[in-house]
C-alpha cells in the first residue's frame, strides 16, 4: 500500500522538525523533509502527488532534491 510505503520511506530517509518563532508573537510550525539524490526525483514527485501536491520540491545544488511539507499550528493561548 502506498501509505505504508510513504511512512516507511519518510521514517528511513526523512526528518521531522518543529520550529518555534517568538519574534513578534509565538508561532509553532512543524513538518517533515525528505532529501534524495537527483536520480530519485520521480520518487519524490510520486510522494508529492500522493499527498495532494502539499509542500514543495526544491533543487539543491549538490545534485539532490528536497521535498518539504510545513504545517503551521494554532497559537497556544496558555503560552502567552
Amino acid at each position: 500500500r502506498l501509505n505504508d510505503f510513504i511512512a516507511g520511506f519518510v521514517s528511513g530517509e526523512g526528518s521531522f522538525f518543529v520550529t518555534i518563532y517568538t519574534r513578534y508573537q509565538l508561532q509553532v510550525q512543524c513538518g517533515f523533509s525528505i532529501k534524495v539524490r537527483a536520480d530519485d526525483l520521480e520518487l519524490i514527485r510520486s510522494i508529492w502527488r500522493a499527498l495532494n501536491f502539499a509542500g514543495n520540491i526544491h533543487h539543491i545544488p549538490t545534485k539532490r532534491y528536497r521535498y518539504r511539507l510545513e504545517c503551521p499550528l494554532p497559537r497556544d493561548p496558555l503560552a502567552t
